[in-house]
C-alpha cells in the first residue's frame, strides 16, 4: 500500500475528509523520521499529523510484509488536553493510547510498552530520570512537544 493510500484510509478513521497543506506537510516529516516544527494559528489542527502517524506508518508496514511498532512520546504541560487527545486516540481502532496519570494500570501499561502514543508533562518527561531511563528502552519514532508556549521551565 502506498502511502498516499494510507493516508486517505486512516483520514477515514479519524472521519476528515482532507488535510490542510500544512498538516500534510507535517505528517509527511513524521513519516520520513524528520525534525519538524508546526506554529500554526490555535484550531489549526496541528495535532492531527501526529495522531495519525501511527495509523498510517502501520498500514505502510502491513502492506510491505514487515512490523511497525514504534511509539510516540508527547509531551504536555496541559492535562485536560491529554485526557480529550488520549481519549480521541482510544476510539481509533487498532490505536494504544495512555496518558502517565500513575494509576497501577496505566504504570504497568507504560513498564511492559503496551502503548503507541504516551501522554506526559514536561515535569516527568524531563524531570524524573528513572522515567526518561525507562524510555530509552522503547524504539520511539517520534517525540512531540505541545502546547511548549505553555511550559515555564526546562
Amino acid at each position: 500500500m502506498a502511502t498516499d493510500e494510507a493516508i486517505e484510509s486512516v483520514l477515514r478513521l479519524f472521519e476528515v475528509d482532507t488535510l490542510k497543506k500544512e498538516q500534510k506537510e507535517l505528517l509527511s516529516c513524521i513519516i520520513e523520521g524528520l525534525d519538524c516544527l508546526a506554529i500554526l494559528p490555535t484550531g489549526f489542527g496541528k495535532s492531527l499529523p501526529y495522531q495519525m502517524a501511527v495509523s498510517v506508518l502501520r498500514e505502510v508496514a502491513i502492506a510491505s510484509g514487515s512490523v511497525f511498532a514504534k511509539k510516540i512520546i508527547v509531551c504536555c504541560p496541559l492535562i485536560a488536553l491529554m485526557k480529550d487527545q488520549v481519549e480521541r486516540l482510544r476510539n481509533i481502532p487498532g490505536i494504544r493510547a495512555v496518558y502517565q496519570d500513575g494509576s497501577p494500570e496505566t504504570d504497568a501499561a507504560i513498564q511492559h510498552g503496551c502503548f503507541d502514543y504516551l501522554f506526559a508533562p514536561p515535569e516527568l518527561l524531563v524531570g524524573d530520570e528513572s522515567f526518561r531511563e525507562l524510555l530509552g528502552k522503547f524504539d520511539v519514532a517520534t517525540i512531540v512537544v505541545d502546547e511548549f508556549h505553555t511550559i515555564a521551565c526546562w
